[in-house]
């Protein structure tokens, strides 16, 4: 058994590094799923996408924040943190919206007991106030999609996906930037 030294294991960084180029990759196809779905007008696809963009941002969000912090996922998050140049106002970090996704199940039962409306809107793609303010509340619009400002409404929380897969694209330079000077670094070394 080996003790975790994530601070000098320049593998083991590496490692990481790989994990969180991964899923970069996986948002950014996403994206590009989400646009050339959006501009063919394909709803269920649109809503495909935002929620691969959504789950793999959780994802990535996970090797910054861990959810479950003891000695090995704190020197972890914090070593991943300063090799990334990421800080605690990164979009990432909320774990709100993705909660709603993973947690879908309690989200409607939620509603059921919240709306005075009984209407539950899903996979709706339009603006803000498709359907006015006395036919629906926030809370009824389980899944949103505001065509123009690149927002996902999940019962009245927003993600901001173009924010969102900006930052993640300055991740995935990032990553590329390290795996880049790790590989000159060896190969200067041999």
């Amino acid at each position: 058994m080996h003790a975790f030294n994530i601070e000098s294991d320049v593998w083991l960084q590496g490692i990481y590094v790989g994990e969180i180029k991964s899923l970069c990759e996986q948002v950014e196809i996403a994206a590009r799923g989400l646009n050339d779905s959006i501009e063919n007008r394909q709803t269920r696809q649109i809503f495909f996408y935002l929620r691969s963009i959504v789950s793999s941002c959780a994802t990535i969000s996970q090797f910054f924040w861990p959810i479950r912090i003891n000695n090995v996922t704190k020197r972890r998050s914090e070593k991943l943190r300063e090799l990334f140049s990421i800080d605690d106002h990164s979009m990432l970090k909320d774990r709100q919206f993705r909660h709603h996704l993973i947690h879908v199940d309690e989200r409607v039962d939620q509603w059921s007991t919240e709306s005075s409306n009984r209407i539950m809107i899903r996979q709706n793609i339009g603006p803000r106030n498709a359907f006015g303010v006395n036919s629906t509340s926030a809370g009824d619009l389980l899944e949103h999609y505001v065509l123009d400002e690149h927002i996902f409404i999940f019962r009245g929380d927003e993600f901001l996906v173009q924010t969102i897969v900006s930052d993640v694209q300055k991740i995935h330079a990032k990553a590329n930037e390290i795996v880049y000077h790790s590989f000159e670094s060896r190969s200067l070394s041999n």
